[in-house]
């Protein structure tokens, strides 16, 4: 600026008339360079200058105040620029605040995160890396996944230990840690796991192997049973017959357990037309095969009496022992065991 107002001055001594300069001396413009330590004023000194062909003296500040563009002046001499080549400053340039910043990413090497993933460690020189297990206090933390039992490995414990139950496990009980026996984990582990856990909802708690704890239900046939409820043997019609002799029934049961049936049967001979040594009967069921029960007639000679099926039929026969004929009033009773179909 100094140099621009010696410049002006010249040229304007050369192209202004004698006159122009009676208003002003020249000493008042001219008295010599400035120097560094005196800095012409932003207004009270002042500059000669032409403006439409006149001379006119403007101050410094009336000179920068042409300044536009990226620039303004604020008041003298102070120039503001909010720009860069039109476009205006971020934030940040002005603020100094990161807090301003709206897209980017702060470098690691200047206090930021940048591309560094996990947890961040800074050297107090405004660099910041990943923080190590040890940096943080987990130098002793494994790197393997130790919820996955794959990567569990157990040392130190024998067999002769466990069985021992001398050695304890640390455990974590409320508030504080406890150490607990084999003999208590295992009391927990029971406590925790229920029937139904394991499928074994329907399992009664008792002793199944032991018939005393069975309070209900039948153990089948197959199973090495009988198959029997306990209830009493049943009743069936023999309709006995010779002839056209007549009988009385005085009892006809049985009882199944599986293929075994038990049978037990009192009649009594009321009339003895057309009958000869034999009677006949209908059984609860047909054998399997061939099959005989004895019994004794109880009423009038004690004689022995056998029944008996031959082959796959249901409809047995009955005899005296010594095959006399039938009498009036004698009674039989037999029973026996045949196989069922």
């Amino acid at each position: 600026m100094r140099y621009w107002g010696i410049r002006a001055a010249i040229t304007l001594g050369l192209l202004l008339p004698s006159s122009a300069f009676g208003q002003q001396t020249f000493s008042s413009y001219m008295a010599g360079l400035l120097g560094a330590s005196s800095p012409l004023s932003g207004t009270s000194d002042k500059i000669m200058g032409l403006q439409g062909g006149a001379a006119k003296t403007m101050t410094p500040y009336q000179i920068l105040s042409l300044v536009s563009g990226d620039c303004s002046i604020a008041s003298p001499p102070s120039i503001i620029c909010t720009k860069t080549n039109g476009a205006p400053f971020a934030n940040i340039a002005t603020s100094g605040s990161a807090s301003d910043l709206a897209t980017g990413t702060v470098p690691a090497a200047r206090g930021g995160a940048g591309t560094v993933n996990g947890v961040l460690k800074a050297d107090g020189a405004g660099n910041v890396s990943v923080a190590a297990k040890a940096d943080i206090g987990l130098g002793n933390v494994p790197n393997t996944d130790a919820t996955n039992m794959a990567n569990v490995s157990f040392t130190g414990l024998s067999a002769a230990a466990a069985a021992a139950n001398t050695d304890t496990l640390p455990v974590n009980q409320g508030a504080g840690n406890l150490k607990q026996t084999f003999t208590a984990i295992q009391t927990w582990i029971r406590s925790w796991i229920t029937k139904t856990d394991v499928g074994l909802a329907n399992v009664p708690n008792t002793d199944a192997t032991n018939m005393a704890n069975a309070a209900s239900g039948t153990l089948a046939v197959a199973r090495g049973g009988t198959g029997d409820t306990g209830t009493a043997w049943s009743t069936f019609t023999p309709s006995p017959a010779c002839g056209t002799g007549t009988f009385t029934v005085t009892s006809a049961r049985y009882k199944t357990l599986g293929k075994t049936v038990y049978i037990s049967l009192d009649v009594t001979i009321t009339a003895v037309t057309g009958c000869s040594n034999s009677f006949t009967f209908n059984g609860p069921m047909a054998t399997v095969a061939s099959a005989a029960i004895t019994g004794r007639e109880v009423a009038v000679n004690a004689k022995t009496v056998a029944c008996s099926w031959t082959g796959s039929t249901g409809v047995g026969v009955c005899v005296k022992a010594d095959g006399s004929a039938l009498g009036v009033n004698e009674r039989f009773v037999v029973s026996g065991v045949i196989e069922s179909l």
